[in-house]
C-alpha cells in the first residue's frame, strides 16, 4: 500500500515547496503504476481520489497548495465517473453479454419452443431498456447518441418480432398448417441435438434448407447434416427430413433446393423417396434434446471465435483464428459455449494451435518498396426478467441518475439478468 511521507507539513522542517512537489510527484507515480495494465479502473479513480484527499487533510498546506490538490481531485472523480459511464455505454461490450445469454438460451431452451422465446423476449427486453438508460444520460451530458439511437432502433425491432413468433407459438394448435411470417432456423449435430436455434422472418437467414416440420409453430429450417445416396438430409431428435439434391422452381419463379419431408410421411422403397404425405410434422420437445456438453473428439467456438476441441484424454487443443473448412469441421459439429463454459475448460487446454497461415509473398518491383502488414489479430447472471408482454421503455428527457448508480445496474444487469430464468431444469 502507498505511504506518503506528508513531514513537510510540520512547518518546522518546512523548507520550501519542495516537498510538497515531491509528494505531488507520489500521486503521478501512482497513477502511472496503477494505469501499468492499459487502462485506469474506476477502482483505481477511487483510490486515487482518497489518496489526494489524505494529502489535501494535512495542515500546512499554502491555499494555492490545497486548490492545487483540490484540482486534481475534482479531475480524478470526474475521469471515474466517465470511464463508468463509457463501460456501461459500450455497445460492444453489451452485445457480447446479450450474445453470451442468447447462447445459454439456446443451450437450456431451445428444444422448447415456449420457453425458448420466452427467454429472447427477455434477453432482449433488457438490452432495449439498457440502450435507452444510455441514451438519455447521453444527451443529459451532451454526447453524442445517435450509434446507441441506431442500436436501440434494431434492438427495438427484434424485441417486437419476438413477442409476435412468441404470441404465434403460445397459441398453435398441433397439426396445424403454418400462417405465420416467422421460421426457426435450426442447428443440430448428427445425434439430432440442437446446437442453435434462430427465430426470424422466413429468408432471413442463409445456409438452411426448408422441412415440412414445425417448431411450435413455426416452420423449420434445417442446417444440412449429410448427404446420403443423392438426398439432403437434416436430423431433428429421432426424426430425419430427406428430399433429393436437386434445385427447382420457387413460387416466386426462383429456384430452390427441394423441401425436406420427415422420413414417416415419404412413401416408397427404404433409401428411396418417391411422394410424400401431405401436411407438417409438429417437432416433440420431449423427444428432442440439445447439446449440453463437449464430448471427447468434439469441437466447442468461444465467445472470442476460439475452437476448442476436446481430446480422448479430457484435455484440449486450442484453435486460433481457426479456418472451420481447413480443420474439417461444419458448423453442425460444433457447440457456442457461454463465457461462463468456456472459462471453465481453460485450465484443460494443453495446446494452443496458431491456424491462421499469412498469404505468400508476392513479387517485389525493383521500382517498388516492399511493405509489410501483420497479420489480423482475433478479438471475446440475478436481474428480474420483463415479462414477455410488457411494453418496451423510450428514451426520456428526464435528468439520470449517477454515473456510478447507472454504470453498476447495467453493466450488472447485463452480465446476470437471467441466472432465474436459467435455474435448471428444461
Amino acid at each position: 500500500m502507498t505511504v506518503f511521507n506528508v513531514s513537510f507539513a510540520n512547518k518546522k522542517t518546512q523548507s520550501s515547496g519542495q516537498d510538497y512537489g515531491i509528494l505531488v510527484d507520489q500521486l503521478d507515480i501512482l497513477e502511472s503504476t496503477l494505469a501499468a495494465d492499459g487502462k485506469l479502473s474506476p477502482g483505481d479513480y477511487t483510490l486515487l481520489t482518497q489518496k489526494a484527499q489524505q494529502l489535501y487533510g494535512h495542515p500546512g498546506l499554502s491555499s494555492a497548495q490545497r486548490s492545487n490538490i483540490e484540482v486534481k481531485i475534482a479531475s480524478y472523480k470526474s475521469s471515474g465517473s466517465k470511464s463508468t459511464l463509457k463501460d456501461a455505454q459500450d455497445i460492444s461490450q453489451l452485445n457480447n453479454e446479450i450474445q453470451d445469454d442468447e447462447r445459454k438460451a439456446s443451450m437450456l431452451r431451445g428444444n422448447n419452443p415456449v420457453k425458448f422465446l420466452e427467454a429472447q423476449s427477455a434477453i432482449q427486453s433488457a438490452k432495449v431498456r439498457q440502450l435507452a438508460d444510455s441514451i438519455n444520460s447521453l444527451d443529459q451530458s451532451g454526447s453524442d447518441s445517435s450509434a446507441h439511437v441506431n442500436e436501440y432502433n434494431d434492438a427495438l425491432t427484434t424485441y417486437q418480432d419476438t413477442l409476435q413468433a412468441l404470441e404465434y407459438v403460445q397459441g398453435h394448435a398441433a397439426g396445424a398448417a403454418p400462417t405465420s411470417d416467422y421460421s426457426a432456423f435450426i442447428t443440430t449435430n448428427n445425434d439430432g441435438e440442437i446446437v442453435g436455434v434462430k427465430i426470424g422472418r422466413e429468408g432471413s437467414q442463409a445456409g438452411y434448407l426448408e422441412t415440412n416440420g414445425l417448431y411450435g409453430g413455426l416452420k423449420i429450417y434445417g442446417k444440412l447434416n449429410r448427404k446420403e445416396n443423392g438426398k439432403n438430409v437434416f436430423v431433428l431428435g429421432n426424426q430425419r427430413y430427406s428430399g433429393t439434391d436437386v434445385v427447382i422452381p420457387g413460387p416466386d419463379g426462383t429456384m430452390k433446393t427441394s423441401t425436406l419431408v420427415n422420413e414417416s410421411m415419404q412413401k416408397g422403397k427404404p433409401g428411396m423417396f418417391t411422394t410424400a404425405v401431405a401436411g407438417y410434422s409438429d417437432m416433440d420437445p420431449t423427444s428432442v434434446r440439445t447439446q449440453s456438453a463437449i464430448r471427447n473428439g468434439g469441437y466447442a467456438e468461444g465467445s472470442k471465435g476460439f475452437i476448442y476441441k476436446k481430446n480422448e484424454d479430457g484435455t484440449y487443443t486450442k484453435y486460433v483464428s481457426a479456418d472451420k473448412e481447413k480443420l474439417g469441421i461444419s458448423d453442425n459439429q460444433i457447440i457456442k459455449l457461454p463465457k461462463s463454459m468456456e472459462q471453465s475448460i481453460l485450465g484443460s487446454v494443453t495446446e494452443t494451435v496458431p491456424t491462421s497461415v499469412p498469404a505468400p509473398a508476392l513479387p517485389v518491383s525493383p521500382t517498388m518498396t516492399p511493405t509489410t502488414s501483420a497479420p489480423a489479430t482475433p478479438t471475446t447472471t440475478p436481474m428480474s426478467r420483463a415479462p414477455a408482454g410488457s411494453p418496451p421503455p423510450q428514451p426520456t428527457s428526464r435528468s439520470p441518475q449517477s454515473s456510478q448508480g447507472l454504470a453498476s445496474r447495467v453493466i450488472g444487469g447485463a452480465k446476470s439478468f437471467l441466472a432465474g430464468l436459467f435455474g435448471g431444469g428444461q
